[in-house]
């Protein structure tokens, strides 16, 4: 634990981790850890103190605080990895941008730092008129989803309020390994609590796919045709199993099974996901003790040259898994400012009849995570 390259990716998943535990188990979920953290990277620009140490703290656990491993150097690094990347069976789009009073007058070293480190412009718009000003920023989370998040901010998001800080990620990948729809089968699914339901499946016999387990789950790792992207499912050994074990996961754990993934081969059963999420992101965030820049000591001063607060913050992602790939996005919105290893040669089963915890990586970073019960 001694570098960015395993800190960083190691708090993301816990944050992502401490996002999922907001929700029951019994629930099926999906949220972007890193268009939340984008967010939060965004303003922690502009944060100082007590302020910029609490959001430091969840974002980038235990990584140096200068230089190249800080915090606007790692993700202006990733947001550079990321952004508009087309191509090679994968593309994924992430938009930042600060949208802000146009009486207010910004710190011309923030406004800097925002284009420098996350291409974050800054829209000075007449919140006056919130009906119109709701209307050009739920246009611009559509555009940037792909017209899949679509009328997330509404005029009440936005009257008398100062400025609003959005962050959204949309993916589509292809999968290096298609299932052939002419596989799929119709079979019962284990939900929580005893219940079954049957849901369609997509099956691959004798795979050749990045396996890892250990006592308590087994981690199948599906990759995209960029293979810098996978999506990599946790299924609990034990039927029931969910509730513990995402109450135990931790970051740490899910990076060293990743670490530890190799080529298996391998029987897959996987359901067939369409997942669309919100969640109160603020509850959120104070559960995970950012609670400092949602009261009258937060220290925004860097932004302008005033007292600020988050006064709300909402989260919205959806994912659809299917035959050919992948299609995910997410939207994250800070609201009313205010005053591999050689081949196994034992055959494996990967048969996901019961709920289970998924996480769409880039790299080891998570982009999305969730849970299908």
């Amino acid at each position: 634990m001694c570098c960015s390259k395993v800190m960083f990716p190691t708090a993301e998943t816990d944050f992502g981790l401490s996002m999922l535990r907001c929700v029951p188990s019994n629930v099926s979920l999906v949220v972007s850890p890193i268009s939340v953290i984008f967010t939060l990277a965004m303003v922690h620009v502009g944060s100082k103190g007590s302020t910029r140490f609490e959001i430091e703290r969840v974002i980038s656990k235990g990584a140096d605080t200068e230089g190249f491993n800080s915090v606007e150097g790692y993700y202006a690094r990733l947001f550079n990895r990321i952004e508009n990347r087309w191509g090679h069976g994968a593309s994924s789009r992430i938009f930042n941008r600060f949208f802000l009073n146009k009486r207010a007058d910004v710190e011309m070293e923030y406004e800097a730092s925002m284009l420098s480190f996350y291409n974050a412009k800054i829209d000075r718009m007449d919140f006056g008129t919130a009906n119109k000003t709701a209307w050009i920023i739920a246009g611009h989370i559509c555009a940037s989803t792909d017209g899949k998040i679509c009328g997330m901010v509404k005029e009440e998001n936005v009257k008398n309020m100062f400025s609003l800080v959005v962050s959204t990620n949309h993916f589509t990948g292809e999968w290096k390994f298609k299932f052939d729809k002419s596989s799929n089968s119709k079979g019962t699914f284990y939900s929580s609590e005893g219940k079954e339901r049957e849901v369609e499946y997509m099956n691959g016999s004798n795979q050749e796919i990045l396996h890892a387990e250990d006592d308590d789950v087994q981690v199948l790792s599906l990759p995209y045709l960029d293979t810098s992207y996978a999506l990599n499912i946790f299924l609990p050994k034990n039927r029931s199993g969910l509730h513990e074990i995402r109450a135990r996961l931790t970051g740490e754990r899910v990076q060293s099974l990743l670490s530890k993934l190799k080529k298996t081969i391998i029987s897959i059963t996987i359901p067939k996901m369409k997942i669309e999420a919100g969640l109160n992101l603020e509850k959120a965030l104070k559960d995970m003790s950012v609670s400092r820049s949602f009261s009258t000591k937060a220290d925004f001063t860097g932004i302008i040259n005033r007292r600020l607060l988050v006064a709300g913050a909402a989260h919205k992602a959806i994912i659809k898994v299917d035959e050919d790939g992948t299609t995910a996005a997410g939207a994250t919105v800070f609201s009313r400012f205010e005053s591999m290893s050689a081949i196994v040669g034992e055959r494996v089963k990967f048969e996901a009849n019961h709920p289970f915890l998924f996480i769409l990586t880039k790299d080891n970073d998570p982009l999305f995570m969730g849970q299908f019960v």
